[in-house]
């Protein structure tokens, strides 16, 4: 089969490769239908190994990664304890935890030091097929459009982050990032009756989120919101905006990041004290994160219908690479899909 492998930093090949095999009784193997390109695989292969485990690049036994970690899949074969029937449609969990350690035993499994997330520990979705737990899927309705469905991970990510504060009905919000999860937090504040706005440098998703029916302002602006909103998530990472972010916040209001970089922050902790400014920390997801988000995209209660996405083939991977790095405002998303869905960039 076809796998997109990172070797190494700046080192990624399409490679042919053994399908996997179901091993263990608790397996299932999926045909991937669809996986999206995630801002954190360019950084593992413009940084990396940052989340990529050291024994991917050290010794004689270097290993290869099958990147991917947005993903969903069709059901091809389950060991006999899975509770899967071939065919069907499942959204994957990519974060597996031990779930025996006191962060699991506390539901907190995001937070689980032997956590392995699949397309960035072990193997993950940008294959022809891929093998996961039975556990860690989610079966939902044929109907479902599968370029949807791999929105999961990217919403669960979101919902995580609202659930970290807890925000009053007439709270105002700023996102900084209008990006895949920037939208997908401005969507659920919707939801919500929040009032939001999205701070964005690019124009082209400034005009997106425009058109979602958003407000939306450019970052060069974003300086003059001083003490303006009750919370402000930090969805870029980039150090810049996480200092608008804190001081957009108003005295006793939260920041909460969820942008991943492992650049210095270069904050006062001055700012953060004379505002009594609560900076939290917001960590990937949970399974109960999950279940949520795949509930809310299949009840259309998030609709991602209007999210430009650039559809390719797995063989166009290198290619799909290629332009995130040359045209990065030019899409939300980024995904591969099974050639039967290739008809149609909706």
């Amino acid at each position: 089969m076809l796998a997109l492998r990172w070797h190494g930093r700046r080192d990624i090949r399409l490679d042919i490769v053994d399908i996997p095999a179901v091993d263990r009784p608790i397996d299932v193997l999926l045909a991937v239908e669809a996986c999206g390109i995630c801002g954190t695989d360019i950084e593992e292969w413009r940084e990396g190994p940052i989340a990529i485990p050291a024994e991917f690049v050290q010794g004689e036994a270097q290993r290869a990664l099958v990147l991917g970690h947005e993903f969903c899949g069709r059901v091809i074969d389950a060991g006999r304890d899975a509770p899967f029937e071939r065919g069907q449609l499942v959204a994957v969990e990519v974060n597996i935890p031990c779930g025996s350690c006191a962060a699991c035993r506390d539901q907190r499994s995001n937070n689980c030091p032997s956590v392995v997330a699949l397309g960035l520990q072990d193997n993950g979705g940008l294959a022809e097929f891929v093998v996961v737990p039975a556990s860690s899927c989610i079966a939902v309705a044929e109907s479902v459009d599968p370029r949807v469905l791999a929105f999961a991970e990217p919403l669960a990510v979101a919902v995580h982050a609202v659930s970290r504060i807890n925000l009053q009905p007439r709270d105002s919000i700023a996102i900084f990032g209008a990006g895949a999860i920037g939208l997908l937090l401005a969507l659920l504040f919707r939801n919500s009756g929040h009032s939001v706005t999205l701070v964005e440098c690019l124009a082209a998703r400034r005009e997106l989120a425009s058109q979602l029916g958003f407000h939306v302002i450019d970052t060069e602006l974003a300086g003059q919101k001083r003490a303006e909103f009750d919370a402000c998530f930090e969805a870029t990472g980039n150090p810049s905006a996480i200092s608008d972010a804190v001081d957009a916040t108003r005295p006793g209001g939260s920041v909460v990041l969820l942008g991943v970089s492992t650049r210095d922050l270069g904050l006062s902790a001055w700012r953060l004290v004379e505002g009594e400014l609560s900076l939290i920390a917001s960590k990937s997801h949970t399974m109960k994160d999950f279940a949520e988000a795949v509930e809310a995209l299949v009840s259309g209660a998030i609709d991602v219908s209007a999210f430009p996405l650039e559809l390719f083939p797995l063989e166009d991977a290198l290619l799909a690479f290629a332009g995130v790095m040359a045209q990065p405002d030019a899409y939300v998303k980024r995904m591969m899909v099974a050639l039967p869905l290739m008809g149609t960039n909706g």
